[in-house]
């Protein structure tokens, strides 16, 4: 009986595109042909192949299992991605492999031709996502993860999550320190980083790609990734919390933002945007003199790096429409219906 991996698979003809799909919602990829597949537009994301969606942060469908290449998946490799529970709490090493009658060799370049990684980078990958999804639904259990008996804080997480990309860069400025640390807001979890000048990073983490995204945010700083507080993350959670009860407008928080020229000033015109109004990308590029270039703002936005503070939830379609929010639409209703309800208000700051 074929599998129902194989069955899809036999729906691509003709030498048709494979392509892929992720929700948002569940964190989860499928083929997209996948009866089970998210199909709300704003909550799915496409990918051209299952190392894209692996690196996004996404984990393989179930039904579809899109990890199986059809008549391509040797038996050894059938057997072994029904492990998957096994070596999401323990990793397999290759001695573990041959154990179980498998050839490490043999796994990892099924995994390169395939999937563009080894089989090693595969279990690292879904075992931080499952790191990142317990620290969404603040769950921390010391008995999964790899069996790490100190997984009981965030520290510990971000350990697991971040431990690859935080080695001292090399250089005359490998001093430079970023601090890191996770807020816990009414809106939804965040991921903040600041430097000594300011706050350069505020991210919602179901929204993050741990690893492309912070590999590169780590090199534009050149610095050392360090899990705990400074003066700015404390002054950003104290107003945060503020804005979100409904008592601050505005932010006084210093940042410290890189980025071409270009892609600065687009993120400093959002500023322009007062509480409680919004203007569309279309207005944003009349202001930045560069009308042609509303789809280069429109992008420009949506890779914000430093989400409500620098309000691109303020910016629309030219129709009016929610459009384009890295946190989610529906987030980006929420922070605009709060400030249209206390927009009124007399705050002290």
């Amino acid at each position: 009986m074929k599998s129902i991996s194989e069955n899809i698979d036999n729906k691509y003809t003709n030498g048709d595109q494979r392509s892929y799909i992720g929700s948002r919602q569940t964190g989860i990829f499928c083929r997209d042909i996948c009866s089970e597949r998210e199909s709300i537009s704003e909550n799915i994301e496409h990918f051209a192949s299952t190392y894209d969606a692996i690196l996004s942060g996404y984990t393989a469908c179930k039904i579809c299992q899109p990890l199986y290449v059809s008549e391509q998946t040797p038996d050894q490799i059938v057997e072994l991605l029904s492990w998957e529970d096994d070596y999401q709490n323990k990793p397999l090493s290759d001695d573990d492999l041959r154990e179980r009658g498998l050839d490490a060799k043999i796994v990892d370049n099924w995994f390169l031709t395939h999937h563009n990684m080894t089989f090693s980078i595969y279990q690292r990958m879904n075992r931080m996502m499952l790191a990142m999804k317990a620290l969404n639904n603040a769950h921390f259990d010391v008995n999964t993860y790899g069996g790490m008996t100190l997984l009981v804080h965030f520290g510990d997480l971000y350990q697991m999550i971040f431990s690859d990309i935080s080695e001292k860069p090399k250089g005359p400025k490998g001093n430079n320190i970023v601090c890191f640390s996770y807020l816990d807001l009414s809106i939804g979890s965040m991921f903040i980083a600041a430097t000594e000048k300011g706050v350069c990073l505020l991210e919602f983490s179901d929204r993050l790609k741990p690893m492309s995204e912070f590999k590169t945010f780590i090199n534009r700083y050149n610095a050392t990734l360090e899990y705990r507080e400074n003066i700015y993350i404390e002054q950003a959670k104290r107003q945060l919390n503020e804005y979100l009860d409904g008592k601050r407008k505005t932010f006084t928080i210093p940042l410290d933002i890189k980025g071409t020229p270009f892609q600065t000033e687009s993120w400093m015109s959002l500023m322009v945007i007062a509480y409680g109004t919004t203007s569309s990308y279309l207005d944003l590029a009349n202001y930045m003199a560069t009308p042609k270039a509303i789809r280069a703002v429109g992008k420009i936005n949506g890779m914000n790096p430093v989400s409500i503070i620098i309000p691109c939830h303020r910016a629309i379609g030219t129709t009016g429409k929610l459009v384009g929010y890295s946190g989610g639409l529906s987030r980006k209703d929420s922070l605009l219906n709060l400030e249209q309800k206390n927009k009124n208000n007399p705050f002290p700051y």
